[in-house]
């Protein structure tokens, strides 16, 4: 609703998607960036967990065994977050959206 409230207002806002998080469930890349297209967002800059070594031991211990090991799965896939990344960067582009990529 901000997001929405500010491009209503003729500021062009944008969204930092850091750190993404992998996509689950049913969600699909098109919703995420109409998403952000309905909302009046100019630019989404995305990047990958930082710090994933220090938060999987902790993580494991939570959801290890419930529906959510399929997120652990995903975030240690090497080829992972460039094939999520390249998928969204076409349904951004399809949406008529920037999606930049911090390389950190």
């Amino acid at each position: 609703n901000t997001l929405s409230e500010l491009a209503d207002a003729g500021l062009e806002p944008f969204a930092n998607l850091a750190p993404a998080y992998p996509l689950t469930g049913e969600v699909r890349p098109d919703e995420v960036a109409g998403a952000f297209a309905e909302a009046g967002v100019s630019v989404v800059y995305a990047g990958r967990w930082k710090y994933l070594e220090g938060v999987l031991p902790h993580l494991e211990g939570e959801v290890g065994g419930t529906v959510y090991e399929g997120f652990l799965e995903a975030v240690q896939d090497r080829g992972y977050y460039d094939r999520m990344f390249a998928a969204l960067r076409g349904a951004f582009r399809r949406a008529g959206l920037r999606f930049e990529v911090m390389a950190y």
